[in-house]
């Protein structure tokens, strides 16, 4: 079976250790009792070297986080070192059975279900997030029918296998320190993190059927489809297109009227019809796509100069002979 071991943030997020430094902690800390293991083998574990592994523990042992005893064998040369985290970093390493023992629920008959499955056979599979455990709303909910008051020291001790977001639970915790909530309070509160969950969880749809990304999403799926209505872009999701076109005139700082006249033109070229089947493709090619736009625009507008021209000369031509030879 294999093994796991949980940190606490308080070790992950110290700032007065580096990462290597913390690593090493944590090295140290994965082993059981009376287990050390030596400088080889933690630098193979962690791939640093032996000068920099050294140069850390001695910096560890100096800062007070660390305690080294050398040992000595029976025939008095020294042994490996025994190593011995302190600063109250020791307590922050249990497994979850060890976790599961610490609580204190009183009769196993009242175990909300959530805790019952924990103290199941099944308790490796269950996945924590953050390597922190929490309780949902509902176990403490269940926690507090019989009782009337819970400390913040008992509400964090049981807050195990909850689905609330990181910044949820920080925001959690410092209210809480120092300070205790009555029932009424604490489950007001809970249900408030639990709207904003579920609100958080509600797929709402971000662009309207009025709003010009929206439109302009639907303009090049039917024409899209004027051309081949078997076309899977039928079926295409309106509001995942709209955000490219949103995209496109936020991001790319492009207007809606250029994208309306590059959907048109796009879907009028021989090459860029069958090429420009979704606005994703748009984004992708909108550059190359407005500059050949532009330069048949220009080429247009050339073309129907020059006849103008020509047909100008032509009158004048025939004006000029018409009256040059004109028989009295």
């Amino acid at each position: 079976m294999e093994n796991f071991t949980q940190i606490s943030n308080k070790l992950i997020k110290h700032k007065e250790l580096d990462c290597i430094e913390k690593m090493i902690l944590i090295n140290f800390l994965s082993y059981g009792d009376n287990i050390y293991p030596s400088i080889t083998r933690i630098c193979e574990e962690l791939s640093i070297s032996r000068p920099t592994c050294v140069k850390k523990i001695k910096k560890l042992k100096d800062n007070g986080y660390l305690k080294v005893t050398k040992n000595k064998s029976l025939n008095g040369d020294y042994g490996n070192n025994s190593y011995e985290v302190v600063k109250n970093f020791n307590h922050l390493v249990k497994n979850i059975n060890q976790v599961v023992k610490e609580f204190n629920y009183g009769s196993k008959n009242n175990l909300p279900q959530v805790v019952k499955e924990i103290n199941s056979n099944n308790t490796n599979k269950t996945i924590l997030n953050n390597n922190i455990y929490y309780s949902s709303s509902e176990v403490e909910k269940e926690l507090l029918e019989n009782n009337k008051e819970i400390d913040e020291e008992e509400i964090i001790k049981n807050r195990i296998l909850n689905n609330y977001s990181k910044s949820l639970i920080e925001k959690e915790l410092l209210k809480l320190k120092n300070s205790k909530l009555n029932k009424l309070e604490l489950v007001k509160e809970l249900e408030n993190n639990l709207k904003v969950i579920s609100s958080n969880k509600i797929k709402k749809n971000k662009y309207s059927e009025d709003s010009k990304e929206y439109k302009l999403s639907i303009l090049l799926r039917d024409l899209i489809l004027e051309r081949d209505s078997n076309s899977r872009c039928r079926n295409a999701n309106i509001q995942s297109w709209s955000k490219y076109i949103d995209l496109l005139h936020r991001k790319d700082n492009r207007s809606y009227e250029d994208i309306e006249n590059i959907i048109k033109w796009s879907q009028q070229d021989n090459f860029w019809k069958s090429n420009i089947l979704s606005t994703q493709k748009l984004r992708e090619k909108f550059d190359t796509l407005y500059q050949k736009y532009n330069s048949g625009q220009a080429s247009h507008k050339n073309c129907n100069s020059n006849k103008l021209h020509d047909e100008s000369e032509k009158d004048e031509y025939d004006w000029y002979w018409k009256n040059s030879f004109k028989i009295n």
